[in-house]
């Protein structure tokens, strides 16, 4: 049975895909809280004005959990993009114009890899494994 050959990447993905899930489930417990009124504690006397504030802290922290899961998705998809072209450039064996379009195409996903991950090295290390057999 033939392996798959993109299994191997799959570390390089793992903390991103644990970040989602995690932001995600904290997402949905603060939306349900939300949902039913709950108010851990009060930050005034009246209750409208209480209400309020409770309203907009819950809409703060749906939006930056909602960003950082897309943040956390993306990045895993950039991965799986950048680990698709460089099982690509395995199958060139010549220099010819395509293979060196494919080698740019890579360089240039390495380097939009490095920037969105906040990671400098991960784009390397993931062409290290690239070269595991």
């Amino acid at each position: 049975m033939q392996q798959n050959n993109y299994v191997k990447y799959k570390k390089h993905a793992k903390n991103y895909f644990w970040v989602s899930i995690v932001s995600t489930l904290a997402t949905l417990l603060i939306a349900v809280c939300w949902a039913r009124g709950i108010e851990p504690f009060a930050f005034s006397t009246t209750h409208q004005t209480n209400s309020k504030i409770w309203f907009t802290i819950y809409l703060v922290f749906i939006l930056l959990l909602s960003l950082i899961v897309i943040y956390g998705i993306s990045v895993i998809s950039i991965i799986n993009i950048f680990a698709i072209k460089l099982e690509k450039l395995k199958t060139f064996q010549d220099e010819s114009d395509e293979a060196k379009k494919a080698q740019l195409s890579a360089k240039k996903t390495a380097i939009l890899l490095d920037v969105i991950s906040l990671n400098k090295h991960l784009s390397y290390e993931i062409y290290q494994t690239s070269l595991q057999e």
